[in-house]
Protein backbone atom coordinates (compact mmCIF):
# COMPACT_ATOMS: atom_id res chain seq x y z
CA UNK A 1 0.00 0.00 0.00
CA UNK A 2 2.92 2.36 0.46
CA UNK A 3 6.28 3.01 2.07
CA UNK A 4 6.98 4.45 5.52
CA UNK A 5 10.40 6.07 5.85
CA UNK A 6 11.86 6.66 9.35
CA UNK A 7 15.13 8.49 10.04
CA UNK A 8 17.23 8.08 13.17
CA UNK A 9 20.68 9.23 14.25
CA UNK A 10 21.45 5.76 15.56
CA UNK A 11 21.02 2.29 14.11
CA UNK A 12 17.63 0.72 14.85
CA UNK A 13 17.90 -2.33 17.07
CA UNK A 14 16.01 -5.57 16.42
CA UNK A 15 13.22 -4.81 18.91
CA UNK A 16 12.56 -1.41 17.33
CA UNK A 17 12.43 -2.95 13.86
CA UNK A 18 9.96 -5.54 15.09
CA UNK A 19 7.73 -2.85 16.61
CA UNK A 20 7.94 -0.75 13.41
CA UNK A 21 7.06 -3.83 11.36
CA UNK A 22 3.96 -4.52 13.46
CA UNK A 23 2.88 -0.86 13.36
CA UNK A 24 3.30 -0.82 9.56
CA UNK A 25 0.98 -3.81 9.35
CA UNK A 26 -1.63 -1.96 11.45
CA UNK A 27 -1.38 1.04 9.09
CA UNK A 28 -1.81 -1.28 6.10
CA UNK A 29 -4.89 -2.80 7.76
CA UNK A 30 -6.34 0.71 8.19
CA UNK A 31 -5.77 1.47 4.49
CA UNK A 32 -7.42 -1.84 3.59
CA UNK A 33 -10.46 -0.87 5.72
CA UNK A 34 -10.74 2.47 3.90
CA UNK A 35 -10.65 0.73 0.50
CA UNK A 36 -13.29 -1.77 1.67
CA UNK A 37 -15.52 1.09 2.87
CA UNK A 38 -15.32 2.81 -0.51
CA UNK A 39 -16.26 -0.47 -2.24
CA UNK A 40 -19.20 -0.89 0.13
CA UNK A 41 -20.42 2.64 -0.58
CA UNK A 42 -20.35 1.89 -4.33
CA UNK A 43 -22.40 -1.25 -3.76
CA UNK A 44 -24.95 0.73 -1.73
CA UNK A 45 -25.24 3.33 -4.50
CA UNK A 46 -25.75 0.57 -7.07
CA UNK A 47 -28.44 -1.03 -4.92
CA UNK A 48 -30.18 2.32 -4.48
CA UNK A 49 -30.21 2.80 -8.25
CA UNK A 50 -31.54 -0.75 -8.70
CA UNK A 51 -34.27 -0.05 -6.14
CA UNK A 52 -35.39 3.05 -8.07
CA UNK A 53 -35.57 1.03 -11.29
CA UNK A 54 -37.59 -1.68 -9.54
CA UNK A 55 -40.04 0.93 -8.26
CA UNK A 56 -40.58 2.18 -11.83
CA UNK A 57 -41.23 -1.37 -13.00
CA UNK A 58 -43.60 -1.89 -10.06
CA UNK A 59 -45.67 1.15 -11.15
CA UNK A 60 -45.98 -0.26 -14.67
CA UNK A 61 -47.03 -3.67 -13.32
CA UNK A 62 -49.74 -2.10 -11.13
CA UNK A 63 -51.26 -0.46 -14.25
CA UNK A 64 -51.67 -3.95 -15.77
CA UNK A 65 -52.65 -5.67 -12.50
CA UNK A 66 -55.50 -7.83 -13.83
CA UNK A 67 -53.44 -9.32 -16.64
CA UNK A 68 -50.08 -9.61 -14.78
CA UNK A 69 -51.09 -10.56 -11.22
CA UNK A 70 -48.72 -13.50 -11.08
CA UNK A 71 -45.82 -11.44 -12.45
CA UNK A 72 -46.48 -8.67 -9.95
CA UNK A 73 -46.30 -11.06 -6.99
CA UNK A 74 -42.94 -12.34 -8.22
CA UNK A 75 -41.58 -8.81 -8.59
CA UNK A 76 -42.77 -7.91 -5.10
CA UNK A 77 -40.86 -10.87 -3.71
CA UNK A 78 -37.72 -9.77 -5.56
CA UNK A 79 -38.14 -6.27 -4.18
CA UNK A 80 -38.38 -7.54 -0.59
CA UNK A 81 -35.29 -9.67 -1.09
CA UNK A 82 -33.32 -6.69 -2.39
CA UNK A 83 -34.44 -4.57 0.55
CA UNK A 84 -33.35 -7.31 2.94
CA UNK A 85 -29.94 -7.47 1.26
CA UNK A 86 -29.71 -3.69 1.44
CA UNK A 87 -30.31 -3.85 5.21
CA UNK A 88 -27.66 -6.55 5.57
CA UNK A 89 -25.14 -4.46 3.63
CA UNK A 90 -25.92 -1.41 5.78
CA UNK A 91 -25.37 -3.48 8.94
CA UNK A 92 -22.06 -4.81 7.61
CA UNK A 93 -21.03 -1.29 6.68
CA UNK A 94 -21.82 -0.10 10.22
CA UNK A 95 -19.76 -2.95 11.69
CA UNK A 96 -16.79 -2.09 9.48
CA UNK A 97 -17.00 1.58 10.48
CA UNK A 98 -17.08 0.54 14.15
CA UNK A 99 -14.01 -1.67 13.65
CA UNK A 100 -12.20 1.18 11.92
CA UNK A 101 -12.99 3.52 14.83
CA UNK A 102 -11.83 0.91 17.36
CA UNK A 103 -8.55 0.49 15.47
CA UNK A 104 -8.03 4.24 15.41
CA UNK A 105 -8.63 4.46 19.15
CA UNK A 106 -6.19 1.60 19.78
CA UNK A 107 -3.52 3.38 17.74
CA UNK A 108 -4.10 6.56 19.75
CA UNK A 109 -3.84 4.62 23.03
CA UNK A 110 -0.56 3.00 21.93
CA UNK A 111 0.80 6.40 20.95
CA UNK A 112 -0.24 7.78 24.36
CA UNK A 113 1.49 4.86 26.11
CA UNK A 114 4.67 5.50 24.15
CA UNK A 115 4.58 9.23 25.04
CA UNK A 116 4.01 8.38 28.71
CA UNK A 117 6.96 5.98 28.73
CA UNK A 118 9.22 8.61 27.15
CA UNK A 119 8.18 11.06 29.87
CA UNK A 120 8.96 8.41 32.49
CA UNK A 121 12.42 7.96 30.95
CA UNK A 122 13.09 11.68 31.14
CA UNK A 123 11.92 11.73 34.76
CA UNK A 124 14.28 8.86 35.61
CA UNK A 125 17.20 10.75 34.06
CA UNK A 126 16.43 13.79 36.19
CA UNK A 127 16.10 11.66 39.33
CA UNK A 128 19.41 10.00 38.48
CA UNK A 129 21.08 13.42 38.50
CA UNK A 130 19.41 14.25 41.81
CA UNK A 131 20.53 10.91 43.21
CA UNK A 132 24.17 11.65 42.38
CA UNK A 133 23.95 15.02 44.11
CA UNK A 134 22.15 13.63 47.16
CA UNK A 135 24.58 10.73 47.53
CA UNK A 136 27.57 13.08 47.41
CA UNK A 137 26.02 15.31 50.10
CA UNK A 138 25.07 12.32 52.24
CA UNK A 139 28.53 10.72 52.09
CA UNK A 140 30.23 14.03 52.98
CA UNK A 141 27.88 14.38 55.94
CA UNK A 142 29.07 11.09 57.48
CA UNK A 143 31.52 12.15 60.17
CA UNK A 144 32.17 8.93 62.02
CA UNK A 145 34.92 6.80 60.46
CA UNK A 146 33.37 3.73 62.04
CA UNK A 147 30.01 4.36 60.35
CA UNK A 148 31.80 4.87 57.02
CA UNK A 149 33.50 1.50 57.38
CA UNK A 150 30.21 -0.27 58.15
CA UNK A 151 28.46 1.35 55.17
CA UNK A 152 31.32 0.55 52.83
CA UNK A 153 31.46 -3.07 54.02
CA UNK A 154 27.73 -3.48 53.41
CA UNK A 155 27.92 -1.91 49.94
CA UNK A 156 30.92 -4.04 48.99
CA UNK A 157 29.10 -7.25 49.99
CA UNK A 158 26.11 -6.30 47.83
CA UNK A 159 28.44 -5.21 45.04
CA UNK A 160 30.04 -8.66 44.97
CA UNK A 161 26.59 -10.13 44.31
CA UNK A 162 25.78 -7.69 41.52
CA UNK A 163 29.24 -7.75 39.97
CA UNK A 164 28.75 -11.45 39.28
CA UNK A 165 25.39 -11.16 37.50
CA UNK A 166 26.78 -13.00 34.45
CA UNK A 167 27.99 -15.91 36.56
CA UNK A 168 26.44 -18.27 39.10
CA UNK A 169 26.97 -16.26 42.28
CA UNK A 170 24.36 -15.47 44.94
CA UNK A 171 20.93 -14.38 43.63
CA UNK A 172 20.69 -10.60 43.10
CA UNK A 173 18.02 -8.99 45.31
CA UNK A 174 15.55 -6.93 43.25
CA UNK A 175 14.67 -4.73 46.24
CA UNK A 176 18.32 -3.75 46.75
CA UNK A 177 18.49 -2.23 43.30
CA UNK A 178 15.05 -0.61 42.96
CA UNK A 179 12.90 1.80 44.94
CA UNK A 180 9.68 -0.23 45.21
CA UNK A 181 7.54 2.89 45.71
CA UNK A 182 8.74 4.37 42.42
CA UNK A 183 8.34 1.03 40.63
CA UNK A 184 4.80 0.72 42.08
CA UNK A 185 3.86 4.14 40.65
CA UNK A 186 5.13 3.16 37.21
CA UNK A 187 3.36 -0.22 37.42
CA UNK A 188 0.04 1.44 38.42
CA UNK A 189 0.34 3.92 35.53
CA UNK A 190 1.16 1.15 33.05
CA UNK A 191 -1.87 -0.90 34.15
CA UNK A 192 -4.20 2.11 33.92
CA UNK A 193 -3.03 3.07 30.43
CA UNK A 194 -3.15 -0.44 28.93
CA UNK A 195 -6.18 -1.84 30.80
CA UNK A 196 -4.12 -4.89 31.80
CA UNK A 197 -3.52 -6.13 35.34
CA UNK A 198 0.10 -5.94 36.49
CA UNK A 199 2.37 -7.27 39.25
CA UNK A 200 6.13 -7.83 39.70
CA UNK A 201 7.30 -11.01 41.47
CA UNK A 202 10.53 -12.79 42.29
CA UNK A 203 11.67 -15.48 39.86
CA UNK A 204 9.80 -18.01 42.05
CA UNK A 205 6.52 -16.05 41.83
CA UNK A 206 6.62 -14.29 45.26
CA UNK A 207 5.01 -10.80 44.87
CA UNK A 208 7.40 -7.82 45.16
CA UNK A 209 4.81 -5.14 44.32
CA UNK A 210 1.11 -4.73 45.01
CA UNK A 211 -1.34 -5.85 42.26
CA UNK A 212 -2.49 -3.14 39.85
CA UNK A 213 -5.85 -3.11 38.02
CA UNK A 214 -6.75 -6.78 38.68
CA UNK A 215 -9.81 -7.75 36.64
CA UNK A 216 -13.29 -8.33 38.11
CA UNK A 217 -13.02 -11.89 36.80
CA UNK A 218 -9.87 -12.52 38.84
CA UNK A 219 -10.86 -10.80 42.10
CA UNK A 220 -14.59 -11.54 42.30
CA UNK A 221 -15.11 -14.78 40.40
CA UNK A 222 -12.08 -17.05 40.00
CA UNK A 223 -10.66 -16.42 43.49
CA UNK A 224 -14.05 -17.30 45.00
CA UNK A 225 -13.98 -20.71 43.32
CA UNK A 226 -11.74 -23.38 44.85
CA UNK A 227 -11.22 -25.06 41.49
CA UNK A 228 -10.80 -21.73 39.69
CA UNK A 229 -8.28 -20.45 42.25
CA UNK A 230 -6.30 -23.71 42.07
CA UNK A 231 -6.23 -23.40 38.28
CA UNK A 232 -4.95 -19.81 38.58
CA UNK A 233 -2.00 -21.06 40.66
CA UNK A 234 -1.24 -23.76 38.09
CA UNK A 235 -1.41 -21.20 35.29
CA UNK A 236 1.00 -18.91 37.14
CA UNK A 237 3.51 -21.76 37.54
CA UNK A 238 3.03 -22.68 33.88
CA UNK A 239 3.57 -19.06 32.79
CA UNK A 240 6.79 -18.81 34.83
CA UNK A 241 8.10 -21.89 33.01
CA UNK A 242 7.02 -20.46 29.64
CA UNK A 243 8.80 -17.18 30.40
CA UNK A 244 12.06 -19.09 30.84
CA UNK A 245 11.67 -20.34 27.28
CA UNK A 246 11.03 -16.85 25.96
CA UNK A 247 7.23 -17.26 25.60
CA UNK A 248 5.34 -14.28 27.04
CA UNK A 249 1.72 -15.39 26.62
CA UNK A 250 -0.54 -18.35 27.50
CA UNK A 251 -4.28 -19.00 27.13
CA UNK A 252 -5.30 -19.48 30.76
CA UNK A 253 -8.94 -20.31 29.99
CA UNK A 254 -9.90 -22.08 26.76
CA UNK A 255 -12.16 -19.82 24.78
CA UNK A 256 -9.92 -16.76 24.66
CA UNK A 257 -8.78 -15.43 28.10
CA UNK A 258 -5.03 -14.78 28.13
CA UNK A 259 -2.30 -13.99 30.68
CA UNK A 260 1.25 -12.96 29.88
CA UNK A 261 4.41 -11.33 31.14
CA UNK A 262 8.13 -10.69 30.66
CA UNK A 263 11.34 -11.55 32.52
CA UNK A 264 13.44 -8.80 34.11
CA UNK A 265 17.19 -9.21 33.76
CA UNK A 266 20.37 -7.60 35.04
CA UNK A 267 22.68 -8.43 32.15
CA UNK A 268 22.04 -12.15 31.67
CA UNK A 269 20.87 -12.66 35.26
CA UNK A 270 17.13 -13.29 35.71
CA UNK A 271 16.05 -11.32 38.84
CA UNK A 272 12.23 -10.93 38.59
CA UNK A 273 9.04 -11.50 36.57
CA UNK A 274 6.57 -8.84 35.41
CA UNK A 275 3.13 -10.42 34.83
CA UNK A 276 0.47 -8.65 32.71
CA UNK A 277 -3.07 -9.80 31.79
CA UNK A 278 -5.98 -10.77 31.75
CA UNK A 279 -7.63 -9.95 28.42
CA UNK A 280 -9.81 -11.53 25.73
CA UNK A 281 -9.42 -11.37 21.97
CA UNK A 282 -12.24 -9.79 19.90
CA UNK A 283 -13.21 -13.25 18.57
CA UNK A 284 -13.37 -14.95 21.99
CA UNK A 285 -15.82 -17.87 22.40
CA UNK A 286 -18.33 -16.95 25.13
CA UNK A 287 -19.88 -20.42 24.99
CA UNK A 288 -16.58 -22.09 25.94
CA UNK A 289 -16.01 -19.56 28.72
CA UNK A 290 -19.44 -20.19 30.23
CA UNK A 291 -18.77 -23.92 30.00
CA UNK A 292 -15.60 -23.36 32.01
CA UNK A 293 -17.65 -21.42 34.59
CA UNK A 294 -19.78 -24.54 35.14
CA UNK A 295 -16.65 -26.72 35.42
CA UNK A 296 -15.32 -24.63 38.32
CA UNK A 297 -18.78 -24.14 39.92
CA UNK A 298 -18.65 -20.36 39.43
CA UNK A 299 -21.69 -18.08 39.50
CA UNK A 300 -22.77 -17.86 35.83
CA UNK A 301 -24.30 -14.38 36.20
CA UNK A 302 -21.14 -13.02 37.83
CA UNK A 303 -19.03 -14.78 35.19
CA UNK A 304 -20.99 -13.12 32.35
CA UNK A 305 -20.62 -9.75 34.07
CA UNK A 306 -16.86 -10.30 34.42
CA UNK A 307 -16.50 -11.17 30.70
CA UNK A 308 -18.15 -7.88 29.71
CA UNK A 309 -15.77 -5.91 31.97
CA UNK A 310 -12.53 -7.62 30.93
CA UNK A 311 -10.15 -5.78 28.57
CA UNK A 312 -10.41 -6.73 24.88
CA UNK A 313 -7.43 -6.56 22.50
CA UNK A 314 -5.85 -8.53 19.69
CA UNK A 315 -2.78 -10.74 20.20
CA UNK A 316 -0.82 -8.33 18.00
CA UNK A 317 -1.75 -5.39 20.25
CA UNK A 318 -0.69 -7.37 23.33
CA UNK A 319 2.65 -8.28 21.68
CA UNK A 320 3.35 -4.59 20.99
CA UNK A 321 2.66 -3.66 24.63
CA UNK A 322 4.79 -6.57 25.94
CA UNK A 323 7.70 -5.56 23.69
CA UNK A 324 7.52 -1.94 24.88
CA UNK A 325 7.46 -3.12 28.50
CA UNK A 326 10.49 -5.36 27.86
CA UNK A 327 12.46 -2.44 26.40
CA UNK A 328 11.49 -0.20 29.34
CA UNK A 329 12.45 -2.79 31.98
CA UNK A 330 15.87 -3.19 30.35
CA UNK A 331 16.36 0.56 30.49
CA UNK A 332 15.36 0.73 34.19
CA UNK A 333 17.67 -2.12 35.22
CA UNK A 334 20.63 -0.54 33.43
CA UNK A 335 20.06 2.73 35.30
CA UNK A 336 19.61 0.90 38.64
CA UNK A 337 22.85 -1.04 38.19
CA UNK A 338 24.77 2.08 37.17
CA UNK A 339 23.47 4.04 40.16
CA UNK A 340 24.37 1.27 42.57
CA UNK A 341 27.89 0.92 41.11
CA UNK A 342 28.39 4.68 41.39
CA UNK A 343 27.32 4.65 45.04
CA UNK A 344 29.96 1.98 45.78
CA UNK A 345 32.67 3.97 44.00
CA UNK A 346 31.71 7.11 45.90
CA UNK A 347 31.90 5.19 49.18
CA UNK A 348 35.39 3.95 48.27
CA UNK A 349 36.56 7.46 47.42
CA UNK A 350 35.34 8.74 50.79
CA UNK A 351 37.03 5.93 52.74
Amino acid sequence: YGVLELNNLEEFDTKSLQVIDRLSRNIASTLQSIINNEATKNLVRQLQQTTKEMEAQDEEIRQNMEELETTRDEMENQKKELEFRNIELNEKNSEMLAQEEELRQNMEELSAIKDEMEKQHETIKEKNKELKTNEAVLLKAIVSSKEKQKRLKKLENKYKNIKGFNGNQTQINFTELFNLQEIQKYQDGFAKKTGLSSIITSIDGVPLTKPSNYSYLYENVLTNSKIGFANLKKNRVNLIEKLKDGTSLIETIKGGIYDGGINIYIGKKHIANWFIGQFVTPDFDETKLLKYAKEINADEVEFKKAIKLITKMSLAQYKTIADLLSVSSKYFTEIALRNFTQSVEIAKDNK
